[in-house]
């Protein structure tokens, strides 16, 4: 059974344009590489002016989504770019 997994992240303040140049030129398509299947992306201000990140993402099961993850959650590159809560 297909798992669609929506992930939203709050991007630090001022690194709005930063966060999708890199999501386009790096991170996008090295997870497409790998297999994993983006089926929308999206940028929204909540109403306190906070940039969010939102992706819906398609996996064959949960076991392919756990494998995934073991090979593309090694870096830590977005986490100079995201505001982890």
């Amino acid at each position: 059974m297909a798992i669609v997994e929506l992930r939203e992240y709050k991007i630090k303040p001022n690194m709005k344009h930063a966060w999708l140049k890199w999501l386009k030129a790096e991170l996008l398509p090295y997870q497409v590489s790998q297999g994993m299947r983006i089926l929308q992306t999206y940028v929204y201000a909540d109403e306190n002016g906070n940039d969010w990140f939102v992706w819906l993402r398609e996996f064959d099961d949960e076991q392919t989504r756990q494998a995934l993850y073991c090979l593309l959650y090694t870096s830590d590159a977005a986490d100079d770019l995201l505001c982890v809560d």
